[in-house]
């Protein structure tokens, strides 16, 4: 039996990308399947205005997505595990934050229309989340940012 090395809080990097997953998969469901479901509602608002709405909604929610992730490098945790808490809470923080022009568009393509309104507003949202997923480069990165900050945090060697 092989001895697995301890990691920060039980976590390992495939929970973290299941975390990540799950979360993603939500806004992508959202921007494929919801312009084949949704109706065409019968409006009298141009297509353009909930579209341009949900896109604004997403490309805030992009902005968002990426300072959170800046103010994660920025920020040298006190140790791994502070490093992979900081982490999880942030991914979370930005699934959220990806989820919610998603939804938004979604209810718009109901309400308003046209139904592919909710790509607008999920297609930036999944970018966000495609640039912050925890792939074991990304680690190495962060944890080359804080070496060179001086501290000795590592999320490669917390997470297994």
């Amino acid at each position: 039996m092989t001895e697995q090395a301890p990691t920060a809080g039980g976590a390992t990097l495939r929970s973290v990308q299941a975390l990540w997953l799950s979360f993603t998969a939500v806004v992508a469901l959202a921007a494929v399947l919801v312009p084949f479901v949704v109706p065409d509602p019968d409006s009298t608002v141009p297509a353009l205005l909930p579209t341009a709405l949900a896109a604004a909604a997403g490309i805030a929610a992009l902005v968002g997505i990426v300072a959170l992730d800046r103010g994660l490098i920025a920020a040298t945790p006190a140790d791994d595990r502070a490093a992979v808490a900081e982490l999880r809470s942030r991914l979370v923080m930005q699934a959220a934050i990806a989820e919610a022009p998603a939804l938004l568009a979604v209810a718009l393509a109901f309400v308003l229309g046209p139904p592919w309104a909710a790509t607008a507003g999920a297609l930036p949202g999944l970018i966000g989340l495609l640039l912050v997923r925890p792939t074991r480069s990304r680690l190495d990165r962060l944890d080359a940012t804080w070496r060179a900050a001086g501290a000795d945090v590592s999320l490669r060697r917390s997470l297994t």
